[in-house]
């Protein structure tokens, strides 16, 4: 009997690591064979998933002033022969817990061509689902071996998409939770004290090892990935985190701090606004949506547009 089950148990996994092995090998031919680079004969648009916290949703400007939108009339500007859409699903007070443990089914589920995640600032007040930050040794690290695993892959993709699986996006009442605790947490306006409230060890490694699994499900999908930097020059431990994780992961940042600087020298006014929060102006996200689509041209591989007149940000899209 106990041979028996032994000679199962080598079947089992004989399987497995065929399977795995078949997966993984099609993960290494197919992106190169299959070019995700998008054209004018392509069928329907092309789609932009925006992902993150209130500054992808837009916090503090009207709707027609978030970077998503901006971004999807500023590159339909200078591609009019293709069709973008460019799909905002910001949540206001999100942290990158919250963001990487559902990236992997909206990946499935909207099939975009490209993703831009933008995230990290809530990491030290929102404990949503930051339950892997405190997992150490050798429990994280088998952990983030098995994201490697086309099998584990195919496995999450399954249960998160199951008959009766907990909804994708929030429910109001979620929101409303969420919207609350981003009321309640401790700020200044004094950038002092926000830099010290940005300075948690456990905010970074948590935000660290989050976009680690955003980049790893990114690439599992061969989906071109952006990250968006903050434009606050008092938050540099936060900033270098996520240009650094950028760096190491091999994911494109976007700095807007050098969009902040373009914008002073125009003299615009604001620059920033506090409401519910610290953000952007409408007009300094006007700034960041043209960054954005610069990136976002080179990811999806667009040809390069011509140059256009006039200042840049200006864009009312």
């Amino acid at each position: 009997m106990a041979k028996r089950l032994l000679q199962a148990a080598a079947v089992v996994l004989l399987t497995l690591a065929l399977l795995e092995g078949a997966l993984q090998l099609a993960a290494w031919w197919l992106p190169g064979r299959l070019s995700r680079a998008p054209d004018s004969a392509r069928a329907g648009a092309i789609r932009i998933l925006c992902v993150g916290d209130s500054h992808t949703h837009g916090a503090g400007a009207a709707v027609l002033e978030s970077y998503p939108r901006r971004l999807e009339g500023i590159l339909a500007q200078r591609y009019p022969q293709l069709r973008f859409e460019a799909e905002n699903i910001g949540i206001p007070g999100a942290n990158s817990a919250y963001v990487a443990n559902r990236l992997e089914r909206q990946i499935v589920e909207r099939r975009p061509d490209l993703v831009i995640v933008w995230v990290g600032i809530n990491n030290t007040w929102n404990p949503t689902e930051t339950e892997d930050w405190a997992v150490g040794g050798a429990w994280s690290r088998l952990r983030r071996f098995l994201l490697h695993s086309r099998l584990v892959r195919l496995a999450l993709v399954a249960w998160v998409t199951r008959p009766g699986a907990t909804p994708l996006e929030p429910t109001r009442e979620e929101r409303l939770a969420m919207r609350g605790k981003a009321d309640r947490a401790p700020r200044g306006h004094r950038f002092e004290e926000r830099e010290e409230l940005l300075g948690t060890e456990e905010a970074f490694r948590g935000l660290d090892f989050d976009l680690a699994r955003i980049a790893e499900i990114a690439r599992a999908h061969a989906m071109p990935l952006l990250f968006i930097n903050y434009p606050y020059a008092f938050a540099p431990e936060l900033r270098e985190a996520i240009r650094s994780a950028g760096a190491r992961l091999r994911v494109p940042v976007v700095d807007t701090l050098e969009d902040a600087a373009r914008a002073q020298q125009d003299g615009v006014d604001p620059i920033f606004i506090w409401g519910a929060g610290y953000h952007p102006s409408g007009a300094l996200y006007g700034y960041i949506a043209e960054s954005v689509a610069k990136a976002a041209a080179l990811a999806l591989a667009l040809p390069e547009a011509p140059a256009k007149s006039g200042r840049s940000g200006s864009s009312g899209r």
